[in-house]
This record gives structure tokens, C-alpha cells and sequence, in this order.
């Protein structure tokens, strides 16, 4: 058995898809025999137990997100305990504890720290946003990762820019994983929901690229008047969303349904005909792998961290107008439908939970074992 620390900067009761990663990792090395404890900040929550490990921090925004310029003593006391500690952010994490408590420290990058600064600093010139977060990430992302004993990229996309950024420690490539047998059409899901042509299931914020999608979809709309599309999910850039959709002449073909509950998910899924995401700023997104599970093929925009997730399972356009074309195109053609699916299913099968705590779990041996503890 070992004992395992998952260091998470956000938990419970945010939701994204890195507390999802870190519950999926949990719930499989536990039920693998493995002792896991999660270290995190913010005040406690109502489901919190005696595995969850919490550190005031002064909050940033609304976001989830808390700071603090150090671990708790007790934190660090507990965190000494471990045979490995796992990192799920790129900072309040790999940066304070690699190199400086006993057990290895292994870090997974979830996130695409490069443009995300891009969209997120407080500059208002694009040109100078760009630059200066560009020379922030290519100074944090070695620095952070420098004493790591290892670097896992989601992918391999992710794995090269790291490497263009100037991340030196050793990187390996682990695909994040879900529970395949949630999402698989296999009889036993039944929809609540009416028919839909699409579904988009994701965060609605800048990063998602979302309002280009609502203008992509009322272009659809205005050539499908039988289209129905749902977009899941909630965020910083809903009421823009709503406001648009409403000031359009589709807002009965497109529905906002906000945050819903993780099992009903699997239920709306299956009411659709494929998934739809103009993401160009993803790692391995869990939700259109949760979509390809159910047997959803996508229209997705050309950006390569997107095509690795999603193979041949989507049409792949390389700007909005193409994009507006492949959903019509797909939405008109259950051959298509048909098709794509049945690569969806099959491209899924490589993104299982099981296959993901597998190697983990032998690379976590394999660090163990070149940094003995002393």
C-alpha cells in the first residue's frame, strides 16, 4: 500500500476538470488498496472528511481559487508522511514542496498556463498581454517543475510546448481517464431529455472560445430551423451567452442549461446526435472524452491538442465558417452520425481510468524507488 498525496490549489465545491482528475485518481487508487490524502485551501467544505486536508488562504475573486505564501505546519507534517505527493497545479504546489519535504514530488500539468495568460492578465493591450504572459509562463513553468522527479503531460501536444517553454525536468505522457462504463450506450441509459442535435459540455468562459460558438450556432440555426442544441455548463461569460442567444431569432433552438448534476450527464449525452466545443485552449478535455464514451462524434476547430484527443472521431474545421458547415453537415447526415460514432467508441476505449491509474501508479513506483526516502 502507499500512502499518496494529491496537492490541489481548488477542490470540492468547484467544479472543473481538474477536481474531477484528482477525484478520479482518488476514488481508483483507493479502490486499488492505496492510502490517498488531498491537500488543498479554502475554508472546509460539508463533505470534507479526515483525508481532506484544508489551508486557510486569503480568496482570489469568486474563482475557487485561495492564496497563501506557504503549507500549514501541519500540512507539511502530514505531507512528510507520504510515500509520494502528486501536484495538480502549476503553482501553490511543485514550486513550495519539490526538493524540500522527504517523499518525491510528481506533478501532472492540466492546463494550458500558456494561454490562458494571454486571455486572463489585467492588460489591456493584446499585443503586450501576449508578450508578457508568454515571458511569465517560459520563467514560471521551468522554474516550478525544475526538482520535480516528474512531469506528466495529458498529452503529447502538451508535452512539446512544455518543452518549448523551457521545462527540463523529465516529462511522460499519461492520458487523463473517466469511467468508460458511465457514458457507454449500451441500453441501460435512458434520456430525460428531449431530442437533441448537439451538445456542448463545458466551462462558458473566455478560454472555451464561447460566444464564437453561439455565433456559430445561430448561423446553424438560421439554415436548420429543426436544430436543437444544449449547452451545459456555467461560468464567467454566461450572461453574455444569454444575452446573445436571447437577442437572436434561434433562442428556442439554443438552451442554456447552466451547472447540472455529474449523473445526469450521461442522460443528456445519450439524447444527442454528436457534441460540439470551439475549445482551442485544451490539454485533454475530459468532457469531450465523456462524449466520445457515449458514442458522440464532434465538430471540433483545428488545434492539435484537440486532434490528439479526438482522432478521426470529428470533423475538424479550420476556422468558424467550416465549423458552421461540419455541424450542419453532421447534423443532416446520420450516416455521418453513424460513422464518426462508432470512431468515438473506439477512440474512447484508450482514454480508460484503469489504463491512467496503471501507469501512474508505476511511475509512482519508479520515483519511489530512484529517490528512496532518507
Amino acid at each position: 500500500m502507499l500512502k499518496i498525496g494529491m496537492v490541489t490549489s481548488c477542490y470540492r465545491p468547484v467544479i472543473n476538470g481538474v477536481v474531477r482528475m484528482v477525484e478520479h485518481y482518488t476514488k481508483h487508487l483507493r479502490q486499488a488498496g492505496h492510502q490517498v490524502t488531498i491537500f488543498t485551501f479554502g475554508p472546509a467544505a460539508d463533505s470534507d472528511d479526515e483525508s481532506i486536508i484544508r489551508m486557510a488562504g486569503v480568496p482570489l475573486g469568486n474563482t475557487g481559487y485561495y492564496y497563501r505564501p506557504n503549507f500549514s505546519k501541519a500540512a507539511l507534517d502530514k505531507l512528510n508522511q507520504m510515500d509520494v505527493v502528486h501536484c495538480h497545479h502549476l503553482f501553490l504546489g511543485p514550486e513550495m514542496l519539490a526538493g524540500k519535504i522527504r517523499p518525491p514530488v510528481v506533478y501532472t500539468n492540466h492546463t494550458s498556463y500558456h494561454l490562458y495568460s494571454q486571455l486572463y492578465l489585467p492588460i489591456p493591450i493584446p499585443f503586450m498581454r501576449n508578450a508578457i504572459g508568454n515571458r511569465m509562463i517560459r520563467r514560471a513553468w521551468p522554474k516550478n517543475t525544475a526538482k520535480c522527479a516528474k512531469v506528466i503531460a495529458p498529452s503529447h501536444n502538451i508535452k512539446d510546448v512544455m518543452k518549448q517553454f523551457g521545462v527540463s525536468a523529465p516529462i511522460e505522457v499519461i492520458y487523463n481517464g473517466i469511467e468508460l462504463d458511465k457514458f457507454a450506450p449500451n441500453g441501460t441509459i435512458h434520456p430525460k431529455q428531449n431530442k437533441l442535435t448537439a451538445v456542448y459540455l463545458g466551462r462558458l468562459s473566455p478560454e472555451k472560445n464561447v460566444l464564437p460558438l453561439i455565433d456559430g450556432l445561430i448561423q446553424v440555426c438560421q439554415r436548420l430551423p429543426q436544430a436543437k442544441f444544449k449547452l451545459v455548463g456555467h461560468g464567467p461569460q454566461f450572461a453574455e451567452c444569454q444575452a446573445k442567444i436571447h437577442a437572436s431569432s434561434c433562442a428556442d433552438q439554443i438552451e442554456l442549461a447552466g451547472w447540472i448534476p455529474a449523473e445526469d450527464v450521461p442522460a443528456i449525452l445519450a439524447s444527442a446526435d454528436f457534441q460540439i466545443t470551439m475549445s482551442t485552449s485544451e490539454v485533454h478535455p475530459l468532457a469531450v472524452i465523456e462524449g466520445m464514451a457515449a458514442g458522440l462524434p464532434a465538430v471540433v476547430l483545428q488545434e492539435e491538442a484537440m486532434q490528439e484527443c479526438v482522432g478521426d472521431a470529428a470533423i475538424v474545421a479550420a476556422d468558424l465558417d467550416a465549423w458552421v458547415d461540419g455541424v450542419c453537415q453532421m447534423a443532416e447526415s446520420a450516416e455521418l452520425q453513424k460513422t464518426f460514432g462508432e470512431k468515438a467508441l473506439l477512440r474512447a476505449k484508450t482514454y480508460s481510468i484503469d489504463q491512467t491509474i496503471k501507469e501512474t501508479l508505476d511511475l509512482y513506483q519508479r520515483v519511489i524507488h530512484d529517490q528512496p526516502l532518507p
